[in-house]
């Protein structure tokens, strides 16, 4: 069965949802121009990253993200692909799901998708669903498949299908859910490819304390214990929010999310000022566990 190559993923990973639709808690997004596009895929692929993450369900994310591998750059670095079919509908889940990476497949331009995962956790558990992504890996569509999660609960399922090898997984300074279960540390064991997201929890982690919505009021002691450690360490709190995540047993890539150039650059450079494995444990250090109203961006209002 095939598994994620993980000698070629970068340590960050460029998610895509901004770039195709209206996105974000902290600051609503929206997509940029298509020149403006092509600039930050550029801009990432000559950065060192080499994987990037959409979703069907992400809107024109897939498209742009196709009509961009076209170019003479991305011909060239061929970067890994992540992609997700949405929820399953069809009464026939084996049909719906190699139907949806024929589709994913023929948008992106590409005859292999190096990971394709199931956007909504429980229908990975469906015997049709796997059955159908193992013979796409059989038959070379899909080079490994897998499931994005949302709670601890879902991981330790999905971690009993024949042939799964990759998930993606919300994990921060704030929610370190995954680590406490010892399912990050269960995935490394079993040699399947960890992707995180959320890392700074849709930007909320990144907010000045004042500025939090009342409903996150609980996370405001953490945050700014976190901005002080990063003001002593002397870095962002976007690197050290980083830093803390990919130190997280078996996570291989963080899946950062970008709306315009600014933030992708912005992004990279915290990537590369990356405090030590002492102050990621200071921060992982700093908060305990916080509510789920909190913590999980589909419980906001």
């Amino acid at each position: 069965m095939g598994s994620f190559p993980q000698d070629r993923l970068s340590k960050l990973t460029l998610g895509t949802v901004q770039l195709g639709m209206p996105y974000g808690y902290a600051v609503k997004t929206h997509p940029p121009s298509p020149a403006q596009r092509t600039q930050m895929f550029d801009t990432a692929c000559r950065s060192g990253i080499t994987c990037f993450d959409t979703a069907q369900a992400y809107g024109e994310a897939e498209t742009v993200l196709g009509q961009w591998l076209a170019d003479p750059i991305a011909e060239t670095a061929q970067p890994l692909l992540v992609s997700k079919f949405s929820p399953v509908t069809d009464a026939e889940p084996g049909a719906f799901v190699r139907n949806a990476a024929q589709r994913s497949l023929a948008v992106l331009g590409r005859e292999r998708i190096d990971a394709y995962l199931a956007h909504h956790p429980e229908d990975i558990l469906d015997p049709a669903v796997g059955e159908a992504l193992r013979t796409l890996c059989a038959e070379g569509a899909i080079g490994s498949f897998g499931v994005s999660v949302y709670e601890p609960e879902q991981l330790d399922k999905a971690l009993q299908i024949d042939g799964l090898s990759v998930v993606q997984v919300p994990a921060s300074l704030l929610d370190k859910r995954f680590q406490k279960d010892g399912l990050l540390q269960k995935c490394a064991d079993h040699g399947v490819t960890v992707f995180a997201r959320s890392v700074f929890l849709q930007g909320v982690l990144l907010m000045p304390v004042d500025q939090l919505p009342a409903a996150l009021a609980p996370a405001a002691t953490a945050v700014a214990a976190l901005q002080a450690l990063a003001a002593e360490i002397g870095c962002p709190l976007a690197s050290l929010a980083l830093a803390a995540v990919l130190s997280m047993p078996g996570v291989q890539s963080a899946v950062v999310g970008v709306a315009n150039l600014t933030q992708l650059t912005r992004n990279i450079a915290a990537f590369e000022s990356m405090p030590d494995q002492d102050a990621a444990n200071a921060a992982l250090a700093i908060c305990g566990s916080l509510p789920l109203d909190v913590i999980d961006p589909r419980r906001w209002t």
